[in-house]
């Protein structure tokens, strides 16, 4: 997998990425969106240092012991 190179943007108004952002969600499908937001989530919490291989990633259901 190659990686892309970093594009520095520099923007003499402030609203410009935030109109940036909004115009690309407007043009994906939520599935993509969720897709997106969980990639940039891994991606931060790599650069803070979140070890991943500590959660525990189950689905446990069992019956309530106060029952």
């Amino acid at each position: 997998m190659k990686t892309k190179k970093r594009i520095i943007t520099i923007y003499r108004n402030l609203d410009d990425p935030y109109i940036d952002a909004m115009v690309t969600g407007m043009g994906e499908t939520p599935r993509e969106r969720f897709d997106r937001f969980f990639e940039i989530r891994k991606k931060f919490e790599l650069f803070i240092g979140f070890d991943h291989s500590t959660r525990d990633r189950t689905i446990k259901i069992r019956k309530a012991e106060w029952i």
